[in-house]
């Protein structure tokens, strides 16, 4: 039970790694609020943990709307009182380099994943800070640190996720915010599913890269999560937690 008793906002918690980060706090004895534009699948999500003894209520949130973000965090603050951790796991992609992609799809991502970790963090530290504290876990990825042949957007947004990760940290370090960076390689949630089940020769060839020879489980990056948004990484801030089965080592 290392999250005994404190409150998760998760965005993107209605599926993927956040719905499985949801379930994984939940058991660890977090009150969870899942946030995420699927009212269906925020419904879902929480029906589940509910119905496995756990405590969530959700909210649906654009994370690229400001008002939406500042009332998921009101919604928090009404309902639990207080913040302890924030994993920001909203995330989209888009594949295109810089000659082929659309202008509209490279805003669309880097709104997402940046804009969106962006507000999303601006509405969650005033609450943490009079919580106390509290721990707030970015979504990088392991093309925060290389390049992608097949977007440019992606890799982008995810090097961006860690600048403004580390300064974050600094700037909050003595009102006992913690925020740190989650970099996974590549499991096998929907989004990953988009963009190879439908080519095996593409999927082997991408695992082919990792010296595992698969990919990460959800429950892998949840079980980082929990290690991050708890008191096990007291002294952890502005730092990259990188799970990647080696890819990053060849």
């Amino acid at each position: 039970m290392r999250m005994k008793d404190k409150v998760t906002v998760i965005t993107g918690g209605a599926s993927g790694l956040g719905a499985e980060t949801a379930k994984c706090f939940a058991k660890e004895g977090s009150l969870i609020v899942i946030a995420d534009l699927n009212t269906t699948a925020v419904n879902t999500t929480v029906a589940k943990i509910i119905g496995e003894g756990g405590n969530a209520i959700g909210v649906t949130a654009n994370v690229t709307v400001a008002a939406d973000m500042e009332r998921l965090f009101q919604t928090c603050k009404d309902s639990y009182g207080r913040l302890d951790a924030l994993f920001n796991a909203a995330g989209i992609a888009a594949e295109g380099n810089v000659v082929e992609l659309q202008e509209k799809d490279w805003d669309r991502v880097m709104n997402v994943n940046v804009k969106g970790t962006f507000l999303s963090c601006k509405y969650a530290i005033p609450l943490m800070i009079e919580s106390g504290g509290g721990s707030i876990i970015n979504t990088g990825s392991i093309t925060s640190f290389t390049g992608d042949s097949l977007s440019c957007v992606y890799p982008t947004s995810k090097s961006a996720i860690l600048s403004l990760t580390r300064n974050t940290a600094l700037q909050f370090a003595r009102q006992k915010v913690r925020v740190n960076t989650l970099c996974p390689g590549h499991c096998w949630t929907p989004l990953v599913a988009d963009l190879y089940e439908k080519d095996e020769a593409l999927k082997q060839t991408l695992l082919d890269k990792y010296p595992m020879g698969r990919f990460g489980r959800p429950e892998e990056i949840a079980k980082a999560a929990l290690f991050l948004a708890s008191d096990e990484s007291s002294f952890m801030t502005g730092s990259e937690l990188v799970i990647d089965g080696g890819f990053l080592a060849r």
